[in-house]
């Protein structure tokens, strides 16, 4: 039996494959989730960051003291890497190394910028202006004259 030619639709709108009825569509200004999230509603990255820097209470050499949770877990990595598990081993060794490079990028894009002062010419104070801009945009960390000692000891 032959299938029927289906009708024109109304107003030369054409149903199908990514063309839902009208009837289906958002109106304009409508919202697909009017209740929204809810305040105070936490993802994940938030989560497990306030888990890793809960404090933890350990006895080291009949010593208490407090930790947090990621300074635990690395303790945990560290007794049987000291007992020769290479797993354990390659493990802390491949975060001591990330955690060193990612130190010296940050170092690498450290900026000095000049106190501007009263006693500085007009050129130079917008020198430094100039350069405390530039920093921002290229994401650099900028350090004011004389921090930079005090840090590095």
């Amino acid at each position: 039996m032959p299938k029927k030619p289906p009708k024109d639709p109304p107003d030369g709108y054409d149903i199908g494959y990514g063309r839902p009825p009208k009837s289906g569509k958002w109106r304009a200004g409508q919202s697909g989730n009017p209740g929204g999230k809810k305040k105070g509603t936490k993802n994940g990255a938030t989560i497990i960051r306030e888990i890793m820097e809960r404090k933890l209470k350990i006895t080291e050499d009949g010593k208490s003291r407090k930790i947090t949770v990621h300074e635990g877990l690395y303790l945990k990595c560290l007794d049987p890497a000291l007992k020769g598990n290479l797993k354990f081993i390659a493990y802390l060794v491949r975060q001591l190394e990330q955690s060193e490079t990612k130190e010296a990028k940050r170092k690498a894009n450290r900026v000095v910028v000049p106190r501007i002062t009263n006693k500085m010419t007009l050129q130079e104070a917008a020198a430094a202006y100039e350069l405390s801009l530039r920093a921002d945009e290229l994401g650099w960390e900028q350090v004011k004259e004389g921090e930079l000692d005090e840090e590095e000891d």
